[in-house]
């Protein structure tokens, strides 16, 4: 715990050969990884490195008999406790199931359960066949509140880097080059302290900077969505579009 290439004390993202070699070597990746050579000449200047080589063989923690054995000593202890526990009310050691009251057949209380079915809530909302009290029934404003929120926070705060990792195709499961394989680029999420180069998910796009992502906003998402699902429209951008009269003012002043 006490290695500085451990995550907990350092800013490394994984503990692959070409994540660790960059990390210690402060470069962005290992040209040249997968190839044996290469490999090897990565992995001796690993274990080269004073802030590995410093930890090794160091002595195994000690693990205790009585930590290996105490979760099956707690699940031998729940099992024989069910053995012993009382019966619900209602119910008998030889009792039949219908001959005890409907009322009495529930764990919980000694009346039992409600009345299966939907809830008073739903039914009313049903009944007065408002769609939209439908919708906030099912996407209440603390959920479309929480959804906003992660949003913004994962397309405009999380701080990333680019990284290419090394994809094979689906019909091969080795990771070399000759087999088709390619590097793709993807982000990596770091730390605000990492010190390397960082960025946000969102790239400004000419002068279009992030537009803060509200529950408001959301509901006049999912309203173009279900208004291009039920005019059929095979692209979204039909909406607003001017030059075959497809657009909808609707959406054009969304």
């Amino acid at each position: 715990k006490r290695c500085p290439l451990n995550k907990n004390n350092s800013s490394i993202l994984g503990y692959g050969l070409a994540t660790v070699w960059c990390y210690l070597k402060n470069q962005k990746e290992l040209i040249g990884a997968h190839d044996s050579l290469i490999d090897a000449q990565a992995q001796s200047a690993i274990c080269d490195d004073d802030k590995f080589f410093s930890f090794l063989d160091k002595p195994v923690d000690i693990v205790t008999l009585n930590s290996i054995l105490e979760p099956k000593r707690k699940k031998r202890s729940q099992q024989e406790e069910e053995l012993r526990r009382q019966l619900p009310v209602g119910w008998s050691a030889f009792c039949v199931t219908k001959d005890i009251p409907v009322a009495q057949m529930a764990y919980n209380s000694h009346s039992g359960g409600g009345h299966r079915g939907p809830s008073s809530k739903v039914s009313s909302i049903l009944h007065s066949r408002c769609i939209v009290d439908l919708f906030l029934f099912f996407f209440t404003p603390d959920i479309l509140q929480t959804i906003a929120r992660e949003t913004n926070r994962y397309g405009n705060e999380d701080w990333v880097m680019e990284s290419k990792q090394f994809h094979t195709t689906d019909n091969s499961d080795s990771e070399s080059s000759d087999d088709g394989g390619r590097k793709k680029r993807v982000l990596v999420q770091v730390k605000s302290s990492f010190k390397g180069e960082k960025r946000k998910r969102y790239v400004k796009r000419g002068s279009r900077d992030w537009v803060k992502v509200t529950p408001g906003y959301l509901l006049v998402f999912f309203g173009i969505i279900l208004i291009s699902g039920a005019m059929k429209v095979r692209k979204t951008n039909m909406l607003w579009g001017t030059k075959w009269q497809t657009g909808l003012p609707m959406v054009q002043n969304a």
